[in-house]
């Protein structure tokens, strides 16, 4: 299994972020075709990380954001020059995906894992916040009604 290059067109001219990555697939579909083209923004957390992850699962890309295949640069890892461009290609897929509002929090990410992580807590922290204030909102409402 190999990448090969980091973006091909398909039949209808549209450009995908990835090529076909194992050489099986090679039906002259480029990986990303799959992959929705909305982006991440305030409103669309739980359904964008949804599809990224089914993305990445699908082509083999996600044991690069869970820290499963790690040979990250600081590593002496023998595979960092297989893991570098396809971790790469990750991070570009999620600044390609994730809106300019957003972007200041994968930008200096070096790492997918690291990317995934910022905009996990991020949101994670803006989950919990909501539900927070609708529960309080909810117990207001239950005592004026009574």
């Amino acid at each position: 299994i190999r990448a090969r290059g980091l973006r091909s067109s398909t039949a209808d001219g549209q450009t995908n972020l990835f090529t076909v990555k194992n050489t099986k697939e090679s039906n002259g579909q480029g990986v990303a075709s799959s992959l929705a083209t909305e982006k991440l923004d305030k409103s669309n957390y739980a359904l964008w990380s949804y599809k990224m992850h089914q993305y990445l699962l699908e082509h083999g890309y996600w044991s690069y954001v869970d820290g499963e295949t790690d040979a990250t640069p600081e590593s002496t890892h023998r595979d960092f020059p297989a893991w570098e461009p396809a971790a790469n290609r990750i991070l570009y897929c999620f600044a390609s995906y994730v809106s300019e509002q957003l972007l200041s929090y994968i930008r200096n990410a070096r790492i997918p894992k690291d990317a995934w992580g910022n905009l996990k807590k991020i949101f994670a922290e803006r989950s919990t916040s909501r539900k927070l204030q609708l529960r309080h909102e909810l117990s207001n409402v239950q005592q004026r009604d009574m």
